[in-house]
């Protein structure tokens, strides 16, 4: 008989990325797209979102993720459906950049890169 393994990990990401050519593409209502977006790629790649905020050319996400999905693979699902749900919702033009910034995070660190996230709408004037 074969022991079973466990497996335990906290690992956490920050993520930044911007519109193609940092255009004003996220606008409120678009950001309400992303949202329902994000909820749905949660469920499919058994992740995390924690907090999610950005301005009207760049999001912040902060994520759990699982040991056996990298964070380019991550990044790629994420933008991915996002980009379908908004071109979907009316905006044809819509492109995010190629690249992507990604910083891991200790579980001490969470909450002021949680609050960091959350203040870039006001950080940046896009509270609208």
């Amino acid at each position: 008989m074969k022991p079973t393994t466990h497996s335990h990990s906290k690992l956490f990401v920050h993520l930044v990325w911007s519109t193609k050519m940092r255009l004003d593409l996220l606008p409120a209502h678009v950001r309400e797209i992303l949202d329902n977006t994000l909820a749905q790629t949660a469920m499919k790649t058994d992740c995390t979102f924690m907090e999610w905020g950005g301005t009207r050319d760049h999001l912040h996400l902060l994520v759990r993720y699982r040991p056996d999905i990298s964070v380019a693979e991550l990044v790629r699902r994420i933008k991915s459906a996002m980009s379908h749900r908004i071109r979907e919702a009316g905006h044809p033009e819509f492109e995010w950049q190629a690249g992507y910034g990604a910083y891991s995070v200790s579980e001490d660190g969470l909450e002021s890169v949680a609050a960091y996230i959350r203040a870039q709408w006001d950080h940046h004037g896009d509270g609208e």
